[in-house]
């Protein structure tokens, strides 16, 4: 039996994070992270807006970056 593992969770809300949630905080906090945050407590976090976190997830993803394919 093959177990899917579960969608990551912000660390701060619960609220089940996206691929590219997950990549902004690899990106943004730490490759090497094994917890995320959401866009909204992402942007909190580091005192930035969430327009700003969406221009850097299409920036990243225009400069190739594999955390954004």
């Amino acid at each position: 039996m093959c177990v899917k593992p579960e969608a990551p969770v912000c660390i701060r809300c619960g609220k089940k994070v996206s691929r590219d949630e997950v990549g902004l905080s690899k990106k943004l906090i730490n490759r090497g992270t094994e917890t995320f945050f959401c866009i909204n407590c992402l942007a909190a976090h580091l005192g930035v807006s969430v327009r700003l976190l969406e221009q850097k997830i299409i920036q990243f993803r225009d400069m190739g970056c594999s955390l954004f394919q």
